[in-house]
């Protein structure tokens, strides 16, 4: 069966527009995603740095920028309190980095995932007072600490939360909590990462105290942390990426340069995918196995021999990581079947052999083949910690927070949460979730595949591959296009090759071919019983053996249809 049960086409609407540089197949697809005038689609292609949203609509930033600014002023100590995943960490470096430039002492404190877990623990409160800190500044996490952050104001230490998860009943009482998610908050695009809340914290800093701070190489940090966190490519994120991964292209943080090294990343393509797939895996694996500090380390550090040896680290780490990925994977694909057969709507898996560090890759691989929200739970002895992740029309957040009486501690957004649950309730919020997930009517119960438009594959050229780098960084939100072609002749037999991908030749009606990649498509060849088929893809560049072609990026293939 095809790998995707339904094919959605965006509405087309095509206008009479010419823009420079741009092929009207392009044009085209911006005006399908409601890029739909001159100007809109100007401004989609050229962004500009300055149109960003204006840090001072964050709340409390005014007060939380004054505290800083005393702070920096009268020298007093400032811990910044960091999280393990990549957003943490780059938010923490960006904090960082703008001190050090200011020539300010600074410690950064992050949890070990292990034996504190998520968030401000009370070991990172009482480390603070036993060392005299008078303020904490909380990157990528915060708002659910009211507990913790309570002590520490009690202690004499203030408190900024900058964080970017939805908030509790409750905000903390910190001195100041910038949050775009704040109910009360009139920022006008909350979808941010924790790294952007901090840079504009700082930058709002800079401009207000009139401090000389280069912040445009922090940018590097804001795109590694927008991408790692999945972000959606739009709006102020969009821009923010985009100069961010000009500045790594052209001249890398030495950390950053010495991570690309080693993972042998080619910085003509450097894109949201490296970012995304070969960086991000590797910052997040220190803090998944072992403790994140030298992940941190590797992004401040200042000397790239320095952060060379720290990169082999992130490198080690990694393929352990990648090693314990791939024998979950295979348990927990075996016990979600069984689920699915079952018909559950959410799927809930637990084992106590599971390491908790890396239990949320492959739930987010779970939710990919099955199609449905997923949490995996590592179990210990009375406690079992758990991550989830989710599909569009499942706002996971929101139905944990619907089924509180079940968990001990929980946080996160829509599309992923972190939870603590005694072993005992596991049963009960599957039930919860479950019978939540049944009452919602737009929760997808077949998998579908967005196209933004049907084309012959004779008019594929490399003028039009070129013209769709424009829309580029892509990624959630800004997808790459997806062309679809129908009744397409496969020139030859297709070829296995590697773990299970298939190469592919197709004659196109101009009387040329075209090669594809259908990456892990084996299974889905066994029902394709003629030589003609319905194909999906984006498009590629294959520069093998320095060789330049276009080629197909194969997402679904099926039997042809009448379809032309």
């Amino acid at each position: 069966m095809p790998r995707y049960q339904h094919w959605d086409f965006r509405n087309p609407h095509s206008k009479d527009l010419h823009i420079e540089n741009l092929h009207p197949i392009v044009i085209d697809v911006l005006i399908a995603r409601g890029i739909n005038t001159k100007s809109k689609i100007t401004k989609f292609i050229y962004p500009d740095i300055q149109s960003v949203n204006d840090p001072a609509l964050l709340p409390d930033i005014e007060s939380a920028s004054k505290r800083f600014y005393e702070a920096i002023s009268n020298h007093e100590k400032i811990m910044i309190y960091g999280d393990y995943d990549a957003d943490g960490i780059t938010a923490s470096a960006i904090v960082t980095l703008f001190l050090k430039q200011l020539n300010v002492p600074v410690e950064c404190y992050i949890n070990d995932r292990a034996s504190e877990g998520y968030g401000i623990s009370s070991k990172g409160i009482e480390y603070a007072i036993s060392n005299d800190f008078k303020l904490i500044i909380t990157v990528d996490n915060g708002i659910t600490a009211n507990q913790e952050i309570k002590r520490a104001m009690e202690s004499g230490i203030d408190v900024i939360v900058t964080d970017h998860h939805e908030p509790g009943k409750e905000l903390p009482g910190a001195s100041a909590v910038i949050d775009p998610k704040r109910k009360d908050s009139v920022y006008p695009f909350p979808e941010i990462a924790g790294c952007l809340v901090a840079y504009k914290f700082c930058d709002y800093t800079r401009n207000q105290y009139k401090l000389s701070v280069n912040m445009e190489q922090l940018l590097e940090l804001v795109a590694i942390g927008s991408i790692a966190d999945v972000m959606p490519v739009l709006n102020e994120n969009r821009i923010f990426i985009k100069r961010g991964l000009e500045l790594i292209r052209e001249n890398p943080l030495p950390g950053l340069n010495a991570l690309i090294d080693i993972s042998k990343i080619n910085m003509a393509k450097m894109d949201t995918y490296a970012v995304g797939f070969i960086l991000a895996p590797r910052l997040n694996a220190m803090g998944r196995l072992y403790n994140a500090k030298s992940a941190y380390r590797l992004l401040v550090s200042e000397n790239y021999d320095e952060a060379a040896k720290i990169a082999q680290t992130l490198e080690k780490a990694n393929r352990e990581r990648q090693k314990l990925d791939r024998g979950i994977l295979k348990e927990a694909i075996i016990m979600a079947e069984e689920k699915v057969n079952n018909n559950y709507n959410v799927i809930i898996l637990s084992s106590n052999t599971w390491h908790e560090g890396v239990i949320g890759i492959v739930a987010s691989k779970i939710t990919e083949k099955f199609n449905k929200p997923t949490i995996l739970f590592a179990s210990e002895d009375m406690y079992s910690k758990g991550s989830g992740r989710s599909v569009d029309g499942f706002n996971l957040y929101n139905a944990l927070s619907s089924c509180s009486k079940f968990i001990d501690a929980f946080g996160g957004h829509s599309m992923a949460a972190g939870l603590r649950i005694k072993n005992e309730n596991i049963e009960n919020l599957e039930n919860c979730l479950n019978k939540i997930a049944s009452n919602i009517k737009d929760t997808p119960d077949v998998k579908s595949l967005t196209v933004d438009m049907a084309i012959p594959l004779g008019i594929i050229n490399d003028t039009l591959y070129q013209s769709i780098s424009y829309l580029a960084p892509f990624g959630p939100g800004n997808p790459k296009p997806i062309f679809a072609s129908f009744n397409v002749p496969i020139k030859y037999e297709p070829r296995i090759v590697g773990n299970g991908h298939v190469k592919l030749k197709f004659s196109t009606s101009a009387g040329n071919t075209i090669d594809g990649i259908f990456f892990n498509g084996k299974e889905y060849l066994s029902e394709i019983n003629g030589n003609n088929v319905d194909i999906c893809y984006t498009l590629q560049e294959n520069n093998y053996m320095g060789r330049h072609s276009v080629e197909l990026n194969i997402a679904d293939i099926r039997n042809a249809s009448t379809k032309e």
